[in-house]
């Protein structure tokens, strides 16, 4: 109990102040949120500079190859800078990696590891199979049943597979 009354102290105290007085200036710090956010502009502008050369549409008003990509990069640029107007708004941190336990460090580090192993596999083989490898990998690191895990991981492949190259006419392929 005395390390909650602690931490709720210094917590006031960081609110208020020191001496008991409001905080006119708020402090700049660039927290995760702004950089995720950073990163999906940086994303959404090479999409965009990589779509300008599909075919844009043809003369009957059939969208081209060009049409999905460019959508979804303007819709990434979009929740990206919101995302970050928002971090910038707000002054909190939602995670700190210093802090974290042992455990979720290495989870963490591993589920980017597994999003890398993913795009490289899919350049190397197929989407089904990178994405199969991908939700299987996750499936077990995040202590979900290895059945269970094959089920999800089988569903969600075929399942996006059919829906962006069927539905949608999406080619996946990574080369």
């Amino acid at each position: 109990m005395f390390s909650l009354q602690y931490t709720s102290a210094l917590y006031v105290q960081r609110c208020i102040g020191r001496q008991g007085e409001r905080r006119m200036k708020k402090s700049f710090s660039i927290n995760a949120i702004t950089i995720i956010g950073l990163l999906g502009v940086l994303l959404g502008v090479f999409w965009i500079s990589v779509s300008l050369d599909f075919p844009k549409g043809s003369a009957d008003g059939v969208p081209g190859a060009g049409s999905f990509p460019i959508a979804t990069s303007v819709l990434l640029i979009a929740l990206a800078v919101l995302m970050i107007t928002t971090s910038v708004r707000e002054d909190k941190l939602y995670f700190n990696f210093h802090e974290m336990e042992y455990e979720n460090k290495l989870a963490l580090l591993l589920t980017i590891a597994a999003c890398v192993a993913f795009v490289v596999l899919w350049y190397f083989t197929n989407y089904i199979v990178a994405s199969f490898v991908l939700m299987t990998t996750l499936g077990v690191l995040y202590r979900i049943r290895f059945s269970n895990a094959l089920v999800f991981a089988t569903c969600f492949s075929v399942g996006t597979y059919l829906f962006f190259s069927k539905a949608l006419q999406v080619m996946l392929l990574a080369r």
